[in-house]
Parts: C-alpha cells; sequence; structure tokens
C-alpha cells in the first residue's frame, strides 16, 4: 500500500525509513524564555509514534531576541538551550527509534516587531516591510550580516550536539534568509543585493559557514520559496536558480514551499485550495538539481501524497496541517487505513492562534492536540468506572463525545431528532469551498458506526424517553438555533433564516436577496447564493464585514468576492422590511440619509442562540448527573463544540 510513499528514502547519507515528513509547524508550546517545555515533547512524541519518517522541530531562534518569530519559540542562541533539546530528541528517539528528529533553525528578520524583540527595531536587508501590516525595519550593516551568519553557524552546532539528525534553514516565506533572496525585500546596492547572485550571498554564506563547522556528512536542508506570487517578488525561474546555488554551496535537501508575506494563503492554504496544488512547483525544481526535493501544500490524502512522488515531483513530501489534525496519519496510510484517517479542514484555525493571536496551537477537529499527556492519564485512569450514558444530539460535540465515552469503557445511547448525524455540520459543508467539513462529518459518523455505539435517529428526546433509557448519566448536545429578525415584517415578504437557506428546502423568490449579518454565516451563504446567481446585498451594523473569519481566510474570502455580484453595505442597520424592499438607516452620526435596497427574498443570519430547554427541564426533573455541552451550552465554533465533548466526557 503506497510502495512510492512507504519506500526507504535519503537525504546526503542519512537513511530516512519512509518518504513522509512532518512539517516544522510553530507551536508556541515553548516556555516564555524559549526553553521546551513538558507540553511540548508530549505534543511531538505523540505524533512520532505514528512512524513519520523525517520529525521537524519547529524553528528555533538563532539570534535572541532580534531575530525572535512567535510569542513562545524555542531558542537555540544559548548553550544553556541544550539540555531541553537534547532531552527533547532523547524522548522522541525512545518513542520511535525507526524516526529520524531534525531541527529547523530560523531569524525573522524583518517579519518580527518590536513588540516581540524588546523594543529593537527589526532588521532586514533594507527598509522595506514584509506585510501590509509589517513594521519598517532597520537595514543591517555588513557586520550585522557577518554577526548573523556566525550565529546560525553556532546554532547548527548546538544542534548536532543535541542529538538531531539534520537541520533545516528556514529560507521560505518572509523570513530573513527569504528577504534577502527576494527582489521584493531586497533592495540594498551593496554586494548583497542587485542581481540573484548578490542577493544569495548572505544565504550561501550561511550554508557555506556550517558546512564548514558540520562538515559534509551532516545533512543540510533549506527552505525555499518556489513563488511568492507577487508582483516583483521572488519567480519559480529564479527560485530554480536559486536551488542549483544552494545545491552547489551543500544543501542536501531542497524544501520547496511559496508565498510570502504579501500572500500568506499561498503558505498556509485556507479551504478552497485544492490538495496538492504546489507539488509542481517542486517538481520544476527537481528538474535542476540532483539532491532530493521535498514537497508541501494541503496534501492530505495518502494516495496524492504517494501520486506526487510516483510522478516524479518530489522525493519527499511533507504533511504540516494533516498530521495535527491526525497525529496518527502516517501509521494510518501504511496499515491501508486512509479512511480512519481524521480529515483536516483547512480552517486555519491553528495558524490563526499562533501567528496572529499569540495563544498555543489547537486544532479544530483534533480536540487532544496540545493536551496529549493529560488526557491520555484521565482516560486511563476512567477506564474502570463503566456507566450508561445517553448523549442527546447528534452533532459534532454529540458524536465526539459519545466517541470518547465509548473509548472509556461506557455503554453510550446515542439520540438525534432528525434523519441523520450531523447537526450544524451538515449545513456548514454547503457553502463553496468548505466540502472538507462534509469530510469531517463522514469521519465523525464512521467512527460512531465502528464502535457499535447505538444511535436512534428521528427521535425528539422527553422525560418519558429518559425513564425509559434510565441512564447513569445524560450529556445534551443539542445544538443551537438562529436568533430571528427583532422588528416586523410584513406577511408577504419572504423570510429566511441562513440555516433555512443552505438546507435548501424552500426555493428562493426573485433573483435579488439581502443578507442581513455580515458575520462569517452570512458572508459563507451570501457566496453560496452568489454562485446560485443571485444578486446578493450583504448588509450589516460593524464597519466591515467577516470580522469573525481569520485573516487568511477573510483575505481569500474577499478575493473570490470581487468575482461575484455581491454589494456590501456595512455602517447601517435594518428598520424596516416591506415586499421588495429593505430599509436601513445609518449608525454614523453625520449620516442621516436611509438606504433602500431592492430585495426579493431576505436571509437573516443574526447568530445563534442555545437550544437548552431540555437540558433545563432535566436538570429539574431527574436525579442523575445531566451535562450540557456544545452550542447548546454556549454558542460557538466547531473547535469550541469538540473541546467542550471532550472536557465533559471525563466528568461523567
Amino acid at each position: 500500500m503506497y510502495r512510492h510513499l512507504f519506500s526507504k528514502g535519503y537525504i546526503g547519507d542519512l537513511a530516512i525509513e519512509n518518504r513522509v515528513i512532518m512539517a516544522p509547524m510553530a507551536t508556541n508550546f515553548a516556555s516564555a524564555y524559549g526553553e521546551v517545555t513538558q507540553k511540548q515533547t508530549d505534543y511531538y512524541v505523540e505524533r512520532a509514534k505514528s512512524g513519520i519518517g523525517l520529525i521537524f522541530v519547529e524553528n528555533a531562534n538563532v539570534d535572541y531576541p532580534r531575530g525572535r518569530n512567535g510569542a513562545t519559540q524555542l531558542r537555540i542562541d544559548d548553550d544553556l538551550f541544550l539540555p531541553g533539546l537534547s532531552c527533547l530528541v532523547e524522548t522522541i528517539k525512545e518513542a520511535a527509534p525507526e524516526s529520524r528528529v531534525a531541527l529547523q533553525l530560523n531569524h525573522a528578520g524583518a517579519a518580527t516587531s518590536s513588540a516581540r524583540t524588546g523594543g529593537i527595531r527589526p532588521g532586514g536587508p533594507s527598509d522595506l516591510p514584509t506585510s501590509s501590516y509589517g513594521e519598517i525595519p532597520q537595514p543591517l550593516t555588513k557586520e550585522e550580516i557577518a554577526e548573523i551568519v556566525e550565529k546560525f553557524g553556532q546554532a547548527a552546532v548546538r544542534a548536532r550536539k543535541a542529538g538531531f539528525d539534520l537541520i533545516e534553514l528556514h529560507g521560505g516565506f518572509a523570513y530573513l534568509l527569504a528577504q534577502f533572496i527576494s527582489p521584493l525585500t531586497n533592495k540594498r546596492t551593496d554586494e548583497f543585493g542587485g542581481d540573484l547572485e548578490n542577493r544569495m550571498r548572505f544565504p550561501l554564506r550561511v550554508v557555506e559557514k556550517i558546512k564548514s563547522l558540520l562538515g559534509k556528512g551532516y545533512p543540510l536542508s533549506f527552505r525555499i520559496n518556489g513563488d511568492e506570487f507577487v508582483n516583483g517578488g521572488l519567480s519559480l525561474s529564479e527560485a530554480k536558480q536559486v536551488s542549483g546555488l544552494l545545491e552547489k554551496a551543500g544543501a542536501d535537501l531542497i524544501h520547496v514551499t511559496a508565498g510570502s508575506g504579501f500572500t500568506p494563503e499561498k503558505h498556509i492554504e485556507p479551504s478552497g485550495y485544492k490538495e496538492g496544488w504546489k507539488a509542481y512547483l517542486a517538481g520544476e525544481i527537481k528538474k535542476v538539481v540532483d539532491v532530493p526535493v521535498a514537497a508541501v501544500g494541503v496534501i492530505r490524502d495518502p494516495q496524492k501524497a504517494d501520486e506526487i512522488i510516483s510522478d516524479g515531483k518530489a522525493d519527499f513530501v511533507v504533511i504540516g496541517r494533516g498530521i495535527l489534525a491526525d497525529p496518527y496519519w502516517a501509521k494510518k496510510a501504511r496499515q491501508g487505513k486512509a479512511r480512519e484517517i481524521r480529515p483536516c479542514i483547512l480552517c486555519n484555525c491553528c495558524a490563526s492562534r499562533r501567528i496572529f493571536e499569540a495563544k498555543a496551537i489547537r486544532c479544530t477537529v483534533n480536540p487532544m492536540m496540545g493536551y496529549e499527556k493529560e488526557l491520555s492519564h484521565t482516560l486511563a485512569a476512567s477506564l474502570h468506572k463503566s456507566k450508561k450514558v445517553m448523549v442527546i444530539g447528534g452533532g459534532p460535540a454529540g458524536m465526539q463525545n459519545s466517541i470518547v465515552l465509548h473509548e472509556m469503557g461506557h455503554e453510550v445511547i446515542l439520540f438525534e431528532a432528525n434523519k441523520e448525524l450531523g447537526g450544524q455540520l451538515l449545513l456548514a459543508r454547503v457553502p463553496p469551498h468548505k466540502e472538507k467539513i462534509g469530510d469531517f462529518k463522514d469521519y465523525l459518523v464512521m467512527e460512531v458506526i465502528k464502535r457499535g455505539i447505538k444511535v436512534n435517529l428521528n427521535t425528539t428526546v422527553t422525560t418519558s424517553t429518559v425513564k425509559e433509557c434510565n441512564p447513569d448519566a445524560i450529556v445534551v448536545a443539542t445544538g443551537a438555533a438562529p436568533f430571528i429578525l427583532p422588528f416586523d415584517i410584513e406577511s408577504d415578504v419572504q423570510v429566511l433564516s441562513a440555516f433555512e437557506c443552505l438546507q435548501g428546502t424552500e426555493e428562493i423568490n426573485g433573483d435579488r436577496v439581502a443578507v442581513i449579518g455580515g458575520g462569517l454565516v452570512g458572508c459563507e451563504t451570501s457566496e453560496y447564493l452568489a454562485g446560485l446567481g443571485y444578486k446578493v446585498s450583504i448588509i450589516d451594523m460593524l464597519p466591515q464585514i467577516a470580522g469573525d473569519m481569520n485573516i487568511i481566510s477573510r483575505n481569500d474570502f474577499f478575493r473570490r468576492l470581487e468575482g461575484h455580484n455581491v454589494e456590501v453595505i456595512t455602517g447601517h442597520e435594518v428598520n424596516k422590511i416591506s415586499k421588495g424592499c429593505v430599509t436601513c438607516k445609518p449608525l454614523s452620526q453625520g449620516e442621516h440619509t436611509e438606504v433602500e435596497i431592492t430585495a426579493d427574498a431576505v436571509i437573516y443570519a443574526l447568530g445563534n442562540r442555545s437550544k437548552n430547554e431540555l437540558y433545563e427541564e432535566l436538570k429539574k426533573t431527574v436525579n442523575i448527573p445531566v451535562y450540557n455541552i456544545g452550542d447548546s451550552r454556549a454558542p460557538g465554533m466547531i473547535i469550541d463544540a469538540m473541546r467542550d465533548a471532550v472536557t465533559t466526557a471525563y466528568k461523567v
């Protein structure tokens, strides 16, 4: 099964058991000072157990604090960090003796902020920011460049001392090495800027320094941008030349990513991107180098990963978010159980938290991530306490709760009022580019069925149902319902909630639709309707729509919206809905003119309220523990429902 993916590979003289590489992904699990923590170790060990060929530990800072990236980033700029790093390597290798462990070395350069560097102005090749919201950096002097070369070299020496089998230089995305390589951010006029040969001078000196200190036999990977996808940035044709120069300098692996600070969606893709879409970049670079090449980018299916290798596009496949979603991705693939892999839905919660919110990384579909040791201990301690548990509601919270309860050894009976399991996942998968949520729904349903959990569909639970079931505990996961419009509407106006619209049970009149509410649900419903050919107007009281989307997904949504016939009215409140017309009043004190919007139908997406009536009733009428989870407790995102489901299971 997947014989190319699970064949032995080599990076330099280093043998790799298979062609699966875990991507280096910052976690914010390190201590505030940059030390390895137990949580971080547990996170890597859990993934190592899967038998991944090469595990990349996240980027470590070589120049603190000026090169710092992330809220809490690993450090390797001093010998003080050697004990923690060496313990991390040893623990990973004890859990997975066949796996190789690598460390990525990084300097953020201009892609950091003075808030993270203790007030020190970020440095870069030129006085140009690396993103639309970045600070203006201080151009590095030649002396500073030489110092950073030395710091990379000393960090590499420490990495080898710590026991890492390989190191990687992060020359991708918008970090310092990439800043020098890119014609967009490097406008220097000395020997470190100008043509490609000059722009490569600093990165090549770093490679040469490390090779001189560690010798040619110690493998070195270099992560590059195959294309920055921005006017004036690095192109594929130049990236191929970059790869050749790196190989000549001693790089043993070219790890091909893409994007820049101005195009982050090409680096951390939102849900609309096709699986393996940028493997072609690795394929083109593989044509011009003899060293191995690694491909990354929305690779979820083992079959796709195997094809990338068999088609000659890459020698190794790098899996990032897929291994966050399911740490046993490689093991399940090797055993021919690809259908049992918990699918990443590309929601980018993981990236949004660690990059834009300065929080520890989390995963929407994997509530265990970041709690590997704590939850396994609790689970083991709970196995002897068997109870009969009634779970009411078959949405994501109810299904995940049932799965965990069953794993603990409890007898679980799951009730769902509708004809199929899924809850709001059935609606969330309908808008454009949200099909992967349907994959996640299918996964949860499969896990429920696989465990033999008893499921009662088309069953509305009452107190009589509870008496018949006679459980030891009840978990209520009845979800949420939309808030209704807070004013009178003429009787002949067609008004639907976003839920009803996405269900598709009622045909919409006419061809013009007003969507009231510009949050995530309203925006996705609007795009769905626009894709069906309707002329859509989005109305919201806030100054901007899509405020509850993460930055990358929001930017991608606005890009897609440009191709649709959608009108956006912000800063206005609806005060009247009549046949064929929605009237809005401006909220700004300086504006007084009402706006009239032609609309044949009105869709409202004003948020949700908990459907907790059954929970409140059961609390009063039964003498057993009753728990309330997911949207039934407090409306939120999928990640909130999943986390709630797990933590509540441990309370039962």
